[in-house]
Formats: C-alpha cells, sequence, structure tokens
C-alpha cells in the first residue's frame, strides 16, 4: 500500500536540513506566538509524508535569513504543540512527534 504524498504547491517552502545532514523541502505551515505578548516565535513545517516539525523561529534582520532552533525541552514542545494543534488542526488531526 502506498502511501499517498502531500502537494507542497502554493506553499513557502524552505530547504531543511535534518540531523543526518540530508536535506528537506518543506512547506511552511504558519509562524506563531504561544500568545500575544510572547517574545518567542514557532515555525510549524510539513514536509511531503504529512510530518509536521515544529521549531523555534528566529528573524536574523541583518542578514535577510531565518534561523530555527530545535525546541530543547519536553514541557515546552508540549505546550507549542498544544497552540500548534489550536490553531492549525481540526480535531480529528494530530502531530507526530
Amino acid at each position: 500500500m502506498s502511501e499517498e504524498k502531500i502537494s507542497l504547491e502554493g506553499m513557502d517552502t524552505i530547504n531543511l536540513v535534518l540531523e543526518d545532514d540530508s536535506q528537506e523541502t518543506v512547506g511552511v505551515l504558519g509562524i506563531f506566538k504561544l500568545s500575544e505578548d510572547a517574545e518567542k516565535e514557532y515555525i510549524a513545517l510539513m514536509n511531503e509524508e504529512g510530518i509536521v516539525y515544529l521549531y523555534e523561529y528566529i528573524e536574523v534582520e541583518e542578514e535577510d535569513q531565518l534561523e530555527l532552533d530545535i525546541i530543547e525541552s519536553d514541557e515546552e514542545y508540549e505546550i507549542v504543540a498544544k497552540v500548534f494543534e489550536e490553531l492549525f488542526l481540526d480535531d480529528e488531526e494530530d502531530i507526530e512527534e
């Protein structure tokens, strides 16, 4: 049984460098904060298999680039995942950790 690929067409995409130094093109689902007055921003990315990646999002203004940082603590990741689900997913959908 083959898995259906999700089209990233029409989405902003970036090339994500994974821990094993391989690259994967992912679509940007959105950039969000945990609350309106929060300083940190997070980004949700999705690959063609539908796997969602959550990272801390840091804009590097001088270089017109962005930097992604791994969410290190499990507690912070759980909070970010919950906010992501509330903002972007239907009730039936869930993300893979």
